[in-house]
């Protein structure tokens, strides 16, 4: 890692290009004042906006609004400003797991509009592309003559940065498809009456009756970040009750029994899928009418924060199962872990080259570009919005 960041500064100093650190002055709000400036309301989560329960149900056609940008960054930053514009009407912001609290996407509900990167998976997602797509490049705010004097360490960096964009995506994708089977493998040993009695019992003391009908979203709460597994943070205020389970599957059936008996009691839940496995599974609960939440916990991502009370569930296995899994099982929790940490470790690598060619891009902006950017996309949705 030291070599290849030594051999891009080279590069740079080689050109007289002098690297310098990202001016915090430029409207890019640090993570502490983003998270101060978003309320559950709003919500702030990982990827997968269009998981949205409002965007599925809303009878709006839905316009997605495609930014091509540079960097992730200046992105961050235009989404922000726009964000800011838009309040006090309700929106819901979320952050790719790379960047886990730089704003990627923005979802307006009241006009079933988002906004989001152009690298987006789900470019098909819109009723009508020819009617409800934009495609706005931030680039125009961009002095093409300034990054034309940095092309050699600009054209290296990206190609560096892509390698080990690649390395961790194949690293976490064998490490997910060893957890799936190890989760699956598992279940076979699980008490599910154990489970039921369990939720049966945090029923009772925290979920009275409600008369409204109950509902349900989806948001990607938790991801494979850099730094390893993060979770979003939740409110200081909320009760955090954590369900200790490295089997991965005792969890996981707690999840789904109590979000499902907390939406026939009239909550709102908020579901969150497992980042360390392949399919979808529910690991988080979150409940804001009463400001509570189960957070699963396991090897591969655990939950550091305090919480109200944890549970270890291993005694929601069969004690002959587990004896019998006990050679097994940490050797393949090695490997699991082992290949999360590498793909975590390439993304970390990547993100610092990232890096490296941040103030060459800030460099070449042009004055207020943000703020200039946000006005004129806003303007091209004046209809929508």
């Amino acid at each position: 890692m030291g070599s290849i960041l030594h051999t891009i500064k080279e590069k740079a100093c080689d050109q007289r290009h002098k690297l310098v650190l990202i001016d915090q002055n430029l409207s890019i709000p640090d993570s502490n004042r983003l998270q101060r400036g978003i309320t559950m309301h709003t919500g702030f989560f990982f990827s997968d906006p269009w998981n949205s329960e409002s965007a599925a149900s809303n009878s709006k056609p839905l316009t997605v609004c495609y930014l091509c940008d540079t960097t992730a960054w200046f992105r961050h930053t235009v989404l922000y400003t726009i964000w800011k514009q838009l309040q006090p009407r309700s929106t819901e912001l979320f952050a790719q797991p790379e960047q886990p609290f730089l704003c990627s996407s923005i979802y307006v509900p009241s006009s079933n509009l988002l906004f989001t990167a152009a690298e987006s998976d789900l470019r098909s997602f819109s009723s009508c592309p020819a009617l409800h797509t934009h495609w706005i490049s931030l680039h125009s705010w961009m002095q093409p003559a300034i990054l034309q004097q940095h092309q050699a360490v600009l054209q290296y960096s990206w190609k560096e940065y892509q390698t080990y964009r690649r390395r961790a995506t194949s690293l976490q994708a064998a490490a997910q498809s060893l957890c799936t089977s190890y989760a699956a493998h598992n279940k076979q040993g699980i008490l599910s009456k154990s489970c039921q009695t369990f939720c049966r019992k945090q029923l009772a003391d925290r979920f009275p009756v409600r008369t409204t009908p109950g509902s349900c979203s989806i948001r990607q709460l938790a991801a494979h970040t850099p730094s390893g597994f993060q979770i979003a943070p939740l409110p200081a205020n909320w009760n955090i009750f954590v369900l200790e389970d490295d089997w991965l599957c005792a969890g996981e059936l707690c999840i789904k029994h109590l979000a499902a008996a907390a939406k026939q009691r009239g909550y709102h839940c908020i579901l969150s899928y497992n980042p360390c496995l392949l399919e979808p599974t529910p690991c988080h609960l979150l409940l804001p009418q009463i400001q509570t939440a189960f957070l699963s916990s396991n090897l591969f991502a655990p939950y550091p924060g305090t919480a109200q009370a944890r549970y270890n569930l291993h005694t929601f296995y069969q004690k002959d199962f587990r004896q019998k899994e006990a050679v097994h099982a940490p050797f393949n929790r090695s490997i699991i872990r082992s290949l999360f940490q590498e793909s975590a470790g390439m993304l970390s690598i990547a993100a610092k080259i990232d890096a490296v060619t941040q103030p060459y891009y800030q460099e070449a902006l042009l004055s207020h570009a943000a703020e200039q950017a946000a006005a004129s996309i806003l303007q091209v949705l004046s209809n929508v919005l």
